[in-house]
C-alpha cells in the first residue's frame, strides 16, 4: 500500500481519524495510534471519555449524555423518561416498550458517541440537530398526554390506543421526502 501523499513510498500504517495509508513521514504516533500530520492534534492533551462509563450512565436514560456534555440532550432524555414512567402509571401499554426502548437506545448511542468523541469526530458541544427536534417533538407530545390527563381529567388510555397513526404519519412523511428527492 502506497503513501496519499507519496506515490513512491510504502505505508506504514493508517490515520485513526482519516483512515488513510501514510508513511513514517507523514505519521505521528500519540499514544499508540497513527495520526496523519492533519489530525496530530486529535490525540494531543485531550480528555478521552469512557465509552463504557457513558454506557452503564446511560442505563439511566441522559445521564451517560451529561458525561459526554450533551447537557441538553441528557436533560431531554430524561424529561422523556420521565415523563414516559408517569404515563405508564396510566395503564400505558406502549409506555413500558417505550422505557426499555429508551434505556436501550441511551446506553448504545452514549458508548458510540463516546468513541467519536475519542476519535475527534464529533466535539462535545457540536449540536445534534435531528436529535433536538425529534426529542423536542416527543416531549410535546408526552406533555400534552399529561397536561390533558392532569389538568383536564381527559382518560388518555384512549388516546394512547391511537399510537400506531404516529408510525403511519412518520412513514408517510418518510415517503415523502424520498419521493421529493426524484
Amino acid at each position: 500500500m502506497k503513501c496519499t501523499n507519496h506515490n513512491e513510498k510504502e505505508a506504514i500504517g493508517v490515520c485513526v481519524i482519516c483512515g488513510k495509508p501514510f508513511c513514517e513521514e507523514c505519521l505521528t504516533l500519540e499514544e499508540g495510534k497513527y495520526f496523519c500530520l492533519e489530525h496530530a492534534s486529535f490525540g494531543k492533551s485531550k480528555l478521552k471519555k469512557s465509552p463504557t462509563l457513558s454506557f452503564l450512565l446511560n442505563l439511566f436514560p441522559g445521564f451517560g449524555y451529561i458525561y459526554l456534555g450533551f447537557y441538553k440532550f441528557g436533560l431531554t432524555v430524561f424529561l422523556i423518561f420521565a415523563g414516559l414512567i408517569s404515563l405508564g402509571e396510566n395503564d400505558c401499554d406502549i409506555c413500558g416498550l417505550g422505557i426499555a426502548f429508551l434505556i436501550g437506545f441511551s446506553a448504545i448511542d452514549g458508548w458510540r458517541k463516546a468513541k467519536k468523541m475519542n476519535s475527534g469526530e464529533i466535539k462535545e458541544d457540536e449540536d445534534i440537530k435531528i436529535g433536538q427536534i425529534t426529542f423536542g417533538i416527543i416531549l410535546v407530545i408526552i406533555g400534552i398526554l399529561l397536561l390533558l390527563e392532569k389538568v383536564f381529567y381527559v382518560d388518555i388510555s384512549s388516546i394512547i390506543k391511537l399510537w400506531p397513526i404516529i408510525l403511519i404519519i412518520i412513514g408517510i412523511l418518510e415517503i415523502y421526502k424520498y419521493l421529493k428527492k426524484q
